[in-house]
């Protein structure tokens, strides 16, 4: 058997005319009296098979290592066109021309 790991993001109030945890917490303090309205429970969520999930993974991978090594490159773009055009514009630059043009 492999070992479970839980991550708690929060925790939540869920109860008639609790609609946020500001109103919950009069309510608790005695400060206001709770409405009486149903309470309204979220839809559950499906998760896809654990399988599932790891074949996403690993098919998604290699966009995201792409999408990185795309991110440097452009970074390395952009400080080779801060580094250049002031100094083409300025003059202390002059452009070779190609094919003779």
């Amino acid at each position: 058997m492999t070992a479970l790991q839980v991550w708690i993001d929060g925790v939540g109030l869920l109860g008639p005319g609790l609609d946020s945890w500001a109103g919950a917490q009069a309510v608790l303090r005695g400060a206001a009296t709770p409405a009486t309205l149903p309470t309204v429970l979220p839809i559950p969520v499906r998760l896809p098979a654990a399988g599932a999930i790891a074949e996403f993974t690993e098919r998604v991978r290699p966009l995201f290592a792409l999408r990185d090594q795309l991110a440097e490159e452009n970074d390395a773009l952009s400080a080779l066109r801060d580094y250049l055009l002031p100094r083409l514009l300025a003059g202390a630059l002059m452009p070779v021309p190609k094919n003779g043009f």
